[in-house]
């Protein structure tokens, strides 16, 4: 999806665009990358004087629920489901055995560093489920890590533009 196409769509269907995007990025769906997403429209609601908080409030709950769902499918379908994802690509399959390590030395406390680091921070989900994390704990970290990571990359896009206008 072009930058131009989704301005078009955030500034056409708002916070419900930006909700359906940020929910589908975390269940691991090609084509909506967060990193180019929500800087972008940080920089839009910058642009057109929307309420920053309300639009990283609507991403991190986007984001949470779904986290949620992954980690459901994860818990629900167990190995068969991770191994599928890794038949997909080598580099999953790299990420989700490095993540399995580090759930296994470290467990919830995973979730939330694997959050603020690109590509994991989405499969750190699926990872969970199938290891059968705590729900809660998953949760928290979860919500903690995403908090950080999505308010940063929103307002990289919402202040980014504020100083190159000015």
């Amino acid at each position: 999806m072009g930058i131009q196409l989704m301005l078009e769509y955030f500034v056409r269907y708002g916070l419900i665009f930006l909700f359906v995007v940020v929910f589908l990025e975390h269940l691991n769906c090609p084509g909506v990358p967060a990193t180019v997403v929500m800087p972008t429209i940080g920089a839009c609601v910058a642009e057109t004087k929307g309420n920053l908080f309300l639009v990283i409030l609507i991403s991190i709950a986007a984001a949470v629920f779904g986290s949620c769902v992954f980690y459901i499918i994860g818990y629900s379908f167990g190995n068969p489901i991770l191994d599928w994802f890794n038949k997909k690509s080598a580099k999953t399959k790299k990420y989700t055995k490095k993540i399995f390590e580090y759930s296994n030395k470290y467990g919830n406390k995973t979730v939330f560093i694997c959050r603020l680091i690109p590509v994991v921070r989405v499969l750190i989900s699926l990872v969970s489920g199938v290891l059968r994390f705590e729900f809660g704990g998953f949760l928290l970290y979860s919500t903690l890590g995403i908090s950080i990571w999505n308010t940063v990359l929103i307002s990289f896009g919402y202040f980014g533009l504020k100083a190159i206008v000015h």
